[in-house]
């Protein structure tokens, strides 16, 4: 060829291919990339990176197959000897026709041609199971297979290929060097070096330390829970055959005994189960017990209950609180109280379809945003997000607001409620132990699984990459995830550098319930200086964000597309450290105000009939609905080619959150005032009530689950509303059904521990 031939992505392996002749004249069959390139980033708008910026590093690269390469091979440094063989093994199959190497070849994923440049789409996964499934097929194979992907830095555009086991990531990129060495140069050009790619294969992972230890976390939860469940299944067993379980143990002949002759003599016994369906208390009977007198049972602690003139052997007391241990674990007992659809009288059933639908909409806007890792048509997908209605999805950060306030509001008339009932008495250290063990150990747990076991839950192009990276990361800060001090350190930090990244809501909420009782304190004494607090902690929290958001000319975040920084001060910052305003506490707690002072006047209200004019409601429905549609639809008319001005940007940051828990926090007043309407009676379904229990355990697993279901991918996902749909809803069950099965094994029987352990002290 004699006129100048350029190659956007291929930059190293295709030179280690014996089958490329075929498909590099398509390939390299256009003129001036660079051009083309430059249009497409003036027309989609890279704002975090210039598309031609490693281009010197992809100078013109004629990529023909030569069987010199082989020497190459065998010269090449720091590669092991079982690789290096298969290598040449390989070149030579495919050279004599064999059918493995064929096999291979053809499991390739496909060079960019002139279209990538059109569709965007520079990752071409090639046939996993066509490689991989090589030794099987073919006889001839005397070596087994892997797929690796050729990762070009700093974009990852990704093509995968297949290779023989025997050869790790390294061992490939130093073939892929001494082949370029020997056969381009001067490519590479003076002074650059080979960091501008990588080779990620799907490797078998080996069990680590960490993940064993949390599998055998795992393994003993999952054996209290089974041994917990039978325990249960015999007590209601035994109940049921012989009407009344009279139990008890000791060291030498205590053991179960049937009463029946206490039925025959016509004494009565209530129902051991009225007194405790959970877990089954001891009585004796004796011969000279007056088995005709009354029967008294009294339920102020287990360890109290007896019949008159009989008392619990000496060891009573340890029984019951092993059998009470033993049925925390029951999976019958916490899943009947997980599934419970009825709600008890005085509860705001509304806010649990709030907490429901806005856990959907999470789940929604992350589901949609972390498909960007796989997605195979950027350009309709960038003229969909352009759209109006496509502003919802866009927009999805507003939910965890939604979850600020419903913190709020439950925190402040729950506690209101139980100030007034003991006398402003309460027991403040129980009050933080109860927060800290109900979150803590479920949240261990995820965290462990997601550190150490997530990796082998699938297997994709850059999943163990994005799992070690994940695993490295909670290894350094995991610490900072049990203080509930991972938004804050390290500071400013990012949401893509922490531990469990989406965890930030945690963090913040703690750090937010923390504070709660000092102003719970003031509402509850002298309610005027209680809300003047929340009023200056709201403007104290805006100061901050307007000031935060205009110094650094930060952009609007969310539905704003393809706006332009306000100044470049954001270039200051290290990597890894532009979280600024949106995991920062004192930039998110208005909206955890916000649902204090609503929970304040649900409590001042205290259950009364509230008449208020019709038009005063209508007008009330009508301000939250315009205010709620102007915060997610707002910036429609922001799009390209319009530049916001700096003003309305800091505006919009500073108080669209606030507006957003405003208008939640209406709907909740209405609904529990009886102005709900139609709104009430849907959000009030008794199905939300399982679905609102599980929505912690759904939070906390659904981000690893959607990352694993994508990088797992044997191909690109087309993006369609109707491919996305699909999605979303299997990310949606399998996150319930996950939460579900850590409740039985983790949140439920620590809950159930608590009372045990504290009894009647946690019950008051």
């Amino acid at each position: 060829m004699t006129r100048k031939l350029t190659i956007f992505i291929i930059l190293t392996c295709l030179v280690l291919l014996p089958t490329f002749v075929s498909s590099i004249e398509e390939a390299i069959n256009f003129l001036d990339v660079r051009g083309e390139l430059k249009r497409l980033n003036n027309l989609y708008a890279f704002n975090n990176y210039n598309i031609t910026t490693e281009l010197s590093l992809l100078d013109v690269l004629k990529f023909i197959f030569r069987p010199e390469y082989k020497e190459a091979i065998r010269n090449a440094e720091d590669v092991s000897e079982e690789c290096r063989e298969n290598m040449i093994a390989y070149i030579e199959g495919k050279e004599a026709g064999a059918d493995f190497a064929n096999r291979m070849y053809y499991s390739n994923g496909d060079i960019p041609d002139r279209k990538a440049l059109w569709s965007l789409d520079f990752h071409s996964y090639g046939n996993y199971e066509l490689c991989v499934g090589v030794p099987e097929k073919s006889p001839d194979a005397t070596f087994a297979t892997k797929q690796c992907g050729l990762v070009i830095l700093p974009f990852e555009f990704r093509i995968a290929y297949c290779f023989p086991v025997s050869c790790t990531n390294n061992d490939l990129k130093e073939i892929t060097k001494a082949v370029l060495v020997e056969h381009w140069l001067p490519w590479p050009k003076p002074g650059k070096e080979f960091n501008n790619f990588e080779y990620q294969c799907i490797d078998e992972v080996p069990w680590s330390a960490g993940s064993i230890v949390t599998m055998c976390i795992i393994s003993i939860l999952a054996a209290l829970v089974i041994a917990g469940t039978i325990f249960e299944i015999v007590k209601d067993y035994t109940t049921k055959q012989e009407g009344v379980l009279v139990k008890y143990q000791s060291n030498e002949n205590y053991g179960f005994t049937q009463a029946d002759e206490i039925l025959k003599s016509g004494a009565k016994i209530p129902a051991i189960e009225a007194i405790s369906h959970e877990v089954p208390f001891e009585v004796t009977t004796s011969s000279s017990l007056p088995i005709n007198e009354k029967a008294n049972v009294k339920n102020e602690s287990f360890s109290k209950v007896e019949i008159d003139g009989v008392r619990p052997p000496p060891n009573v007391d340890k029984n019951i609180v092993l059998g009470q241990t033993l049925l925390s674990f029951s999976a019958l007992t916490n899943g009947r109280k997980i599934l419970k659809v009825n709600s008890k009288s005085g509860q705001l059933d509304c806010l649990n379809g709030i907490r429901v639908l806005s856990m959907w909409w999470v789940i929604l806007g992350h589901a949609t945003s972390f498909l960007f890792l796989r997605i195979d048509n950027f350009p309709y997908l960038f003229d969909v997000y352009k759209k109006f209605t496509f502003l919802a999805i866009s927009n999805a950060t507003f939910s965890v607001d939604s979850f600020f306030v419903l913190s709020g509001l439950l925190i402040t008339y729950l506690t209101l409620k139980h100030l007034k009932k003991f006398n402003g008495r309460i027991n403040w250290a129980m009050f933080y132990f109860h927060r800290f063990w109900r979150l803590t150990p479920f949240y261990m747990v995820v965290l462990s699984i997601h550190a150490n076991l997530i990796v082998y839950f699938g297997k994709g192009q850059g999943l163990i990459e994005w799992a070690q990276r994940e695993h490295n990361t909670c290894a350094n800060y995991w610490w900072t995830n049990l203080l509930y001090i991972n938004n804050l350190y390290p500071f400013p930090g990012s949401l893509t550098t922490q531990c469990m990244s989406w965890a930030w809501y945690l963090a913040n909420d703690m750090q937010f319930f923390v504070i709660s009782p000092f102003i719970i304190i003031l509402l509850h004494k002298r309610w005027r200086v209680g809300i003047s607090a929340i009023g200056t902690l709201c403007l104290l929290s805006f100061a901050a964000t307007a000031y935060i958001a205009t110094y650094w000319g930060m952009i609007v975040q969310g539905g704003a597309y393809n706006q332009q920084s306000y100044n470049n001060r954001t270039q200051e910052l290290e990597p890894g450290n532009d979280d600024l305003i949106y995991g920062k506490p004192y930039c998110r707690i208005p909206a955890y105000l916000v649902g204090m002072v609503v929970g304040f006047i649900l409590f001042k209200i205290d259950k009364k009939k509230v008449k208020f004019p019709l038009l005063y409601v209508l007008l009330g429905w009508g301000v939250a609905i315009a205010t709620g549609l102007a915060v997610i639809y707002g910036l429609w008319g922001t799009y390209e080619p319009k530049q916001m001005d700096q003003g309305v940007a800091v505006f919009y940051t500073t108080v669209s959150r606030f507006a957003w828990s405003v208008a939640v926090g209406w709907v909740a007043f209405a609904c529990v005032t009886g102005y709900g309407g139609f709104a009430n009676t849907l959000l009030s379904w008794g199905v939300w009530g399982p679905l609102g229990r599980l929505s912690y355990g759904a939070y906390l697993v659904h981000p690893f689950l959607i990352y694993n279901l994508i990088l797992s991918m044997k191909t690109g996902f087309h993006f369609t509303y109707a491919n996305l749909s699909v999605f979303y809803i299997s990310v949606l069950a399998l996150s319930y059904a996950c939460a579900f099965v850590l409740s039985l094994l983790v949140e439920g029987p620590f809950m159930a521990l608590e009372k045990v352990i504290f009894g009647k002290q946690k019950n008051e």
